[in-house]
């Protein structure tokens, strides 16, 4: 977009003022933030539940990848100017952002070390929530590891613990902390109660929802600081909450419809036009906002977080939906290799098409 994303707001204006500030960068930024990383780590947990071991697997497989997306991102960086200020929306026509491919830096504003890693943190994530999550896992996929189960609590509490801890721009810690504690435990309790209500589909979808509705809680709604301007310990708590929740969900909500599982009935789709409503209601705006974060944006205002986050949600449970209703085809194959070698890409071990249908990470 002209002047960057980093101008904070991108008015999609010429409409009204016959001007023309990029409509579609204004529109497809603003609309695709909302849910892309959100279903990219609800896919993963989908993968997860279709290709779940008893013992961990894949991990060296996944290094190795993070190695080489590492090593292709430098290869980009050094193709390109080495002034980190050079903007792709600024960059055009400044005789210091002349590199020897690109005219601009891949990750503009942040040093010359991060643009080589920047990208892998995906991949890094992946392995911290596979291994948090392997008790709730096992035990909702092979009915194991049930004792590890407060382990699992306990760790991933005290992750969040440390992180609102050491950030002072968390003004209240101790709050954060209880609220994030108390949506783990029971968004933890809900998951194991799903396994007693398998011959009740209609209430096991209910609990879905109420799974959807403490990952809304959760990401959108507890206040961890009044903002969150930069790539700090408060981002990092508030992205490790709402990710590790969108993970869980693709897990859980694919889990039920599994061979030798009792899938659930359609509730909301049975009834479109509240989707329709719903959609509408949790739409973002198509006036680009960068709240601080071009990852995924942290809104000052509770109702304006809370909205957004509970559109990722919608698109979930949308995709879900869907993935029930229509017969799935294998990925083809250049589509699932391709995504390894575009500029922003997000390096993941080889997909694997299960019976289920999906593209899967094996596990």
């Amino acid at each position: 977009m002209r002047g960057g994303v980093y101008g904070k707001i991108a008015n999609d204006d010429r409409i009204y003022n016959m001007v023309d500030p990029s409509p579609l960068g204004v529109r497809w930024i603003s609309s695709v933030r909302q849910y892309c990383l959100p279903l990219l780590f609800f896919v993963s947990g989908a993968a997860c539940a279709c290709s779940f071991k008893k013992t961990p697997g894949s991990f060296g497989k996944i290094i190795v990848y993070t190695f080489l997306g590492v090593s292709l991102n430098a290869a980009l960086w050094l193709l390109g100017p080495q002034n980190p200020d050079c903007d792709p929306g600024t960059a055009y026509g400044r005789a210091e952002c002349q590199g020897a491919v690109f005219d601009f830096t891949i990750c503009p504003f942040s040093g010359k070390i991060f643009p080589i890693v920047f990208q892998m943190w995906y991949t890094a994530m992946l392995l911290v929530l596979m291994l948090l999550n392997w008790p709730l896992f096992a035990f909702l996929r092979n009915n194991t590891c049930s004792s590890a189960l407060i382990l699992q609590l306990i760790m991933t509490i005290g992750v969040q613990a440390a992180l609102a801890i050491v950030d002072e721009s968390i003004t209240k810690p101790w709050l954060v902390i209880g609220l994030m504690a108390l949506t783990e435990v029971l968004f933890v309790a809900l998951s194991i109660t799903g396994k007693k209500l398998g011959g009740r589909p209609e209430l096991l979808r209910f609990l879905h929802y109420g799974l959807g509705a403490l990952a809304t809680l959760q990401f959108g709604c507890i206040p961890i600081a009044p903002e969150i301007e930069h790539i700090s310990t408060a981002f990092m708590l508030f992205i490790f909450c709402g990710f590790n929740k969108s993970f869980q969900l693709g897990f859980v909500l694919t889990l039920a419809r599994l061979p030798g599982q009792h899938d659930v009935l359609p509730i909301v789709s049975l009834y479109w036009p509240m989707m329709a409503i719903l959609r509408t209601l949790t739409a973002p705006s198509t006036n680009w906002y960068a709240a601080g974060n071009l990852t995924y944006p942290y809104y000052p205002r509770l109702l304006d977080r809370a909205d957004y986050v509970a559109g990722a949600v919608v698109v979930m449970f949308v995709v879900d939906r869907l993935g029930r209703m229509m017969n799935c085809k294998p990925l083809p194959a250049f589509m699932g290799y391709g995504a390894l070698l575009p500029l922003h890409m997000q390096m993941a071990p080889p997909m694997l098409q299960t019976p289920a249908g999906f593209a899967s990470f094996p596990m």
